[in-house]
């Protein structure tokens, strides 16, 4: 792993020619000192030509000299200068002209499908949007299909999946005759919060304001002040304080979907619905019940998105609620595969003029295991950080930042909201909290049957019961798995980072 030599501005230019539109059309530039290995430029030319077809049917491919990469608008006609990305040729083709055929593909699908050209780059924490937004169209596809047949859809996965990014997706690309609205129900404390922050939605976002109910829609609004606006705003929160239902009804009652069909997706269902149960169970029943009759009498323009955490309606079940959302069609948010994972490192270190192989992609999977997005991410920050400052890493360097950096004092803060869930089994039982540190450095050091761990639970407990639906809660905080009667970590990272931390008892050693 190292960084990319910019070289001269002399070189070698594949031009790749969009069938219709000139302005989608793009190079891949390789630098003075690259065409001076004719063995591997020729394996690389020959690779795309050949790969060509079935990544971008219907394109068409040029290769030509460069004098000077500065002024190709004047030795390429019609290419926009701006439309051209330095690799080397390390990058598709090994020494002895071996061509990286998995790499090409997703080199020329990524910049095709990228209006401004622009690679993946490392968004670790934050939304995923543009181009740094990877891969998912099996799961957007899905979605969307629910949405036209009429069904709603439950989209499920465990924390750090990337949930949120794939409802911002849904909401930037709406599929033609949609609007999408996203809703962010992390905080919310009540049936209240629930409704007013639909409303509140449609109210300010300009995607959804068409499909807003009369008195909210922006010809009703045109001329207020942002002031006026604000009170309007106010007058309706108070209103749906006073009784959520009524408000709530009006809401999807008066929709205008005209115009427009309208998905709304419900972000963060699992904290909102926790959130209330804390407070008072009946509520949470009294809004579950009702929206499952707004779901039944809804227009069949109107469709929606319940986002949450893998075992939400298996936690709605176990707290007495009944089955719930049975009615929604399940998609799940998993990782990357193998090879996706490899594309993803490959085009988001390039963002960073960084030149790896596909022996260290393959270095850094077996080094942090399950390439649970958020973390993979993480893992790469660093690794660019430590080559940039280094110049280049082999893979020494590389374990080393996975032990001391990510898994060492200056990765401790990436790991507190995973933490800070502990003190959220405690909000149930003050014995949770204890009980699930215990069963978490057990399974550190191995997979361990899970009656042993029921037995180890109830013993800490004094409760066997809440076993099944407290280990669905851990299954997706700390990415644990079953198989053959035995429980384990599923990711390497998250099995690592505990057994460091469990090497003593948990009162003496602190949080991390």
């Amino acid at each position: 792993m190292k960084i990319r030599n910019p070289g001269t501005p002399r070189g070698r230019l594949f031009v790749f020619q969009h069938p219709e539109t000139a302005g989608k059309s793009f190079g891949l530039f390789f630098s003075g000192q690259d065409i001076q290995r004719l063995h591997m430029l020729k394996a690389a030319r020959e690779g795309f030509e050949a790969v060509l077809p079935e990544a971008l049917p219907g394109w068409t491919m040029d290769s030509c000299s460069i004098s000077d990469l500065d002024n190709v608008q004047y030795e390429v006609e019609g290419l926009d200068p701006d439309r051209v990305v330095r690799f080397c040729l390390e990058d598709f083709v090994d020494t002895s002209a071996v061509f990286y055929r998995r790499r090409a593909e997703a080199a020329l699908k990524r910049l095709a499908a990228s209006a401004d050209l622009a690679l993946p780059d490392l968004r670790a924490g934050s939304v995923a949007t543009g181009a740094d937004f990877f891969n998912r169209e099996k799961e957007l596809a899905a979605l969307w299909e629910n949405a036209e047949k009429g069904k709603d859809s439950i989209l499920r996965a465990p924390r750090r999946y990337g949930k949120t990014s794939l409802a911002r997706r849904l909401c930037a690309d709406p599929r033609p005759g949609w609007s999408a609205c996203y809703v962010d129900l992390e905080g919310g404390q009540s049936p209240e919060d629930f409704v007013f922050s639909i409303f509140r939605e449609l109210f300010d976002t300009a995607e959804c304001m068409a499909c807003a109910p009369p008195g909210c829609a922006p010809e009703d609004l045109k001329g207020l002040t942002a002031d006026e606006k604000a009170d309007f705003r106010d007058k309706k929160q108070v209103a749906i304080e006073e009784d959520w239902k009524k408000e709530g009804d009006a809401l999807f009652a008066l929709l205008n979907l005209e115009k427009s069909k309208l998905l709304i997706i419900l972000d963060e269902f699992s904290f909102l619905a926790d959130n209330i149960y804390e407070k008072d169970k009946n509520e949470l029943h009294s809004l579950l019940e009702w929206f499952e009759t707004i779901q039944q009498n809804k227009k069949k323009e109107l469709a929606f998105i319940i986002s949450g955490s893998e075992h939400l309606p298996t936690y709605l079940e176990s707290i007495g609620l009944g089955k719930r959302f049975s009615n929604l069609a399940p998609v799940h948010l998993g990782t990357f595969d193998e090879e996706t994972a490899k594309d993803y490192i490959f085009l988001s270190m390039a963002r960073q003029n960084i030149q790896l192989s596909p022996d260290e992609c393959g270095d850094i999977l077996s080094i942090i295991g399950k390439p649970i997005p958020y973390f993979l991410q993480l893992f790469l920050d660093a690794l660019a950080k430590k080559c940039l400052d280094k110049k280049k890493l082999d893979h020494g360097d590389i374990e080393h930042e996975y032990r001391c950096g990510l898994l060492g004092v200056d990765g401790k803060r990436h790991f507190e909201s995973i933490f800070r869930q502990l003190d959220h089994y405690g909000r149930k039982d003050k014995s949770f909290t204890g009980a699930a540190e215990d069963v978490l450095s057990a399974l550190a050091h191995g997979p361990v049957r899970r009656e042993t761990l029921q037995e180890k639970w109830r013993k800490l407990t004094g409760d066997a019961n809440s076993f099944q639906w407290m280990f669905d809660l851990m299954r997706d905080d700390f990415y644990l798995a079953e198989e053959n009667g035995k429980i384990r970590f599923d990711s390497t990272l998250l099995k690592d980072w505990w057994r460091l931390r469990a090497r003593r008892p948990f009162e003496k050693q602190g949080r991390p």
